[in-house]
């Protein structure tokens, strides 16, 4: 199965991708820094997020999320609204089975 997490390199997103990878699913993780491969998990930019959906994705599960500020900064909505909004619309354009979102 072939998985998008976003926010999986932060404290609860990290344990989902190591236990979806355990289970030798095909891991994507959008992530604000680059990291290595390793396994069957790939680390990929924003740019690359249209991408990733044409070559075809099962699920997506969304766990990324900015809180704390108690603002409405851009960084606070690009993340908790615009992001998840698009990958939703992407989502049903290209037919992924899962979509799970996540709320803090």
């Amino acid at each position: 199965m072939k998985i998008l997490i976003t926010g999986g390199t932060g404290f609860v997103g990290s344990k989902v991708v190591d236990k979806l990878a355990i289970a030798a699913n095909s891991v994507l993780v959008l992530s604000r820094t680059r990291r290595e491969k390793n396994n069957n998990v790939e680390y990929i930019g924003r740019d690359e997020i249209y991408q990733v959906f044409e070559k075809g994705l099962d699920v997506v599960i969304h766990i990324a999320t900015e809180y704390g500020r108690g603002d409405n900064s851009p960084s606070t909505k690009a993340t908790n609204y615009d992001l998840p909004s698009y990958l939703l619309k992407l989502s049903e354009i290209f037919d992924v089975k899962l979509f799970l979102n996540t709320d803090s």
